[in-house]
């Protein structure tokens, strides 16, 4: 159990990642291997904010997909006249084919050559004819964060994929009625019904839209109402 007050299940994956694990250039930041099963591509990301933000692309409905290793090499000039490339964290395809350029900050005070790189950012953005968003970690909520972090897991750990989860996603839409709630515990507990397969059916249910609940201010739990969107 976890703070969740959900069961947890073991998923166990190796990964290995030369350029990831062993550069000495990424020795000062954190590294990350996450799986969104709303891309279904394994991501090798570096620091924190490129993992927390991969999470949040996966839970938000205004996504339909988003890549970390973008198309895309912007050249400019850094603050000491240096020649320098860049691109943005992720490129995020938003419904209708528009496309929204992300990039990631520890902080708004920023450096000049962060500056810089988000400057020459900014205008590649708008002659490509995308957005461009710049998220820092006080922009993050932390809630929603935690509740897809789960999510993401129990997605990955049962993906329907690889694992027939045809009862329990009956179960769940015939309970997704209009108007109408039912409990996250009633719906584990409903008759037949694999947990695992519960909690990943109602992620993607959640991640596609067909499903609504509380994900920004309380921790997904027992208690959690589960309602048609």
């Amino acid at each position: 159990m976890n703070k969740h007050g959900l069961p947890l299940w073991d998923s166990a994956w190796k990964v290995t990642h030369n350029d990831l694990f062993l550069d000495p250039r990424h020795a000062a930041l954190n590294r990350w291997v996450y799986r969104s099963p709303k891309t279904e591509k394994v991501m090798g990301l570096l620091g924190d904010m490129r993992y927390i933000v991969a999470v949040l692309l996966t839970g938000d409905v205004g996504i339909v997909t988003f890549t970390d290793e973008p198309d895309v090499s912007i050249p400019y000039q850094g603050p000491k006249g240096e020649s320098l490339r860049t691109n943005p964290d992720f490129v995020a395809t938003l419904p209708g084919g528009g496309t929204r350029w992300i990039t990631t900050v520890a902080t708004r005070a920023r450096k000049a050559v962060v500056t810089a790189r988000i400057d020459a950012l900014n205008v590649a953005a708008q002659l490509a004819g995308a957005a461009h968003e710049v998220i820092c970690r006080k922009d993050v909520n932390d809630t929603f964060f935690d509740n897809w972090a789960l999510l993401s897991a129990r997605m990955n750990c049962a993906d329907p994929q690889r694992f027939d989860c045809a009862h329990e996603q009956g179960i769940l839409s015939a309970a997704l009625q209009p108007g109408k709630s039912v409990r996250l515990e009633t719906l584990l507990s409903a008759e037949g019904v694999d947990s695992a397969r519960m909690l990943s059916s109602l992620g993607f249910a959640l991640m596609r839209g067909v499903a609504k609940t509380n994900l920004t201010t309380a921790l997904l739990s027992l208690d959690s109402k589960i309602s048609y969107n």
